[in-house]
């Protein structure tokens, strides 16, 4: 039996596993003289990953509230 909350505990693994790269490639300061379109690229590729996260867990959360009802 799946329960609601499985689907969003697999997108949540699946974001935190992709915001590690991109942060890393973020903090070499270096990236934003070689590559800068590549660097704002990034970012917004980084901030996506949280707004994502963030959705996904407060969904989580909504639904883990729910199933304890």
């Amino acid at each position: 039996m799946k329960f609601p909350g499985e689907a969003a505990e697999r997108v949540a693994r699946a974001l935190l596993q992709a915001g590690p790269s991109t942060a890393a490639e973020l903090a070499d300061a270096t990236i934003y003289a070689r590559d800068a379109r590549k660097a704002t690229l990034l970012y917004e590729r980084q901030a996506a990953i949280e707004e994502e996260l963030t959705g996904t867990l407060e969904r989580w959360e909504q639904l883990e509230s729910g199933s304890r009802a």
